[in-house]
């Protein structure tokens, strides 16, 4: 599909797009197709038009998140921060791609998401689920034991393909989670990163804020405060002074 008015160059409906020989070529690609987008006059289209490019756009959101997380892991491995002086992924991002410390642990936090998840990986990189639906995915499968978390992405991701919306993931979800637990055999039901908790907590009772509790309010009844002092009494109270 075609955004716009045709330009002088393009390719044909019955052609591949063309394919880059490396990554260079890659790069200044998605960058060139995206400033023709930024420039173009997004009004003049229709909306049938407006609605197809977002929804391609968020496809390729999920894919450069991918893209970029890929690529961080191999340049991690292999210390390719170091080349220009830097003790760090992190601090490299900063210095050499000028973004803020928080957008540069961001990425990072996708780099390590996706080694963990190389199910949701592969389908960002496909454009098959959004970005946002990926970091939800592995948020509720970080809650299972480790050895559960593959299956539960793949389960959770075929649904989303099947046209599953979120808040039917999060129900798939809870059954996958309690599954996992039988699965451990835990007669309590809870899983193993809830072993070093209580089984049972103590309970709070509800009361205001300032309020004292009732054990506190019953020892001050039996022992009141002694009265004060005859030095210590308070004296009469100063006349205000008229302005």
């Amino acid at each position: 599909m075609t955004f716009g008015r045709p330009r002088k160059t393009m390719c044909l409906p019955s052609q591949p797009p063309p394919v880059p020989a490396t990554a260079a070529d890659a790069a200044a690609m998605a960058r060139a197709a995206l400033g023709w987008l930024a420039a173009a006059d997004a009004a003049s289209w229709t909306t049938a038009e407006q609605a197809e490019c977002l929804r391609a756009l968020e496809r390729a959101a999920a894919v450069h998140t991918a893209a970029r997380s890929r690529v961080l892991t191999a340049f991690t491995a292999r210390g390719g921060y170091e080349d220009d002086g830097h003790g760090s992924t992190r601090t490299w991002l900063k210095w050499q791609t000028r973004v803020t410390g928080g957008a540069a642990a961001g990425a990072i936090g996708w780099m390590r998401r996706l080694s963990a998840h190389p199910a949701v990986g592969d389908a960002l990189a496909a454009g098959g689920i959004s970005q946002s639906w990926a970091w939800q995915i592995c948020e509720w499968t970080d809650r299972l034991p480790e050895a559960a978390r593959g299956d539960a992405d793949v389960i959770l991701l075929g649904a989303a393909a099947g046209g599953a919306e979120l808040r039917d993931l999060e129900g798939l979800r809870g059954r996958d989670s309690q599954a996992a637990r039988d699965s451990q055999g835990r007669p309590d039901g809870r899983d193993q990163r809830d072993a070093r908790l209580p089984a049972h907590r103590p309970a709070v009772r509800p009361g205001r804020v300032g309020q004292p509790a009732a054990g506190h309010r019953r020892r001050h009844r039996d022992h009141p405060r002694p009265p004060a002092s005859a030095g210590h009494r308070p004296g009469p109270a100063l006349p205000v002074p008229r302005l």
